[in-house]
């Protein structure tokens, strides 16, 4: 249930599609026999922490790009400014 309500609220988060349908798979291994629950949860929390970290670093690179690009942006203004005076 936790997991269709997060879809509906999220929709287009490839991310939640992502850990749902490894959840899914997951549970279909447990059913049959091929992973225990210990197993698959261990799987499931190595992809979800990796997902994270993945995530976290492009939240990261991309503020790093959005100050780059402001701080180039403010000196092209300065230089501008030093050329008019």
């Amino acid at each position: 249930m936790k997991w269709e309500v997060l879809i509906q609220k999220h929709p287009d988060d490839m991310l939640i599609y992502s850990l749902h349908a490894l959840m899914l798979g997951l549970c279909f291994k447990i059913d049959r026999g091929d992973l225990t629950v210990d197993q698959a949860t261990e799987i499931f929390e190595n992809i979800r922490s990796a997902l994270q970290e993945m995530i976290d670093n492009w939240k990261v690179e991309d503020a790093n790009k959005r100050k780059e690009e402001r701080r180039k942006r403010a000196s092209k203004t300065k230089s501008k400014k030093s050329k008019s005076a």
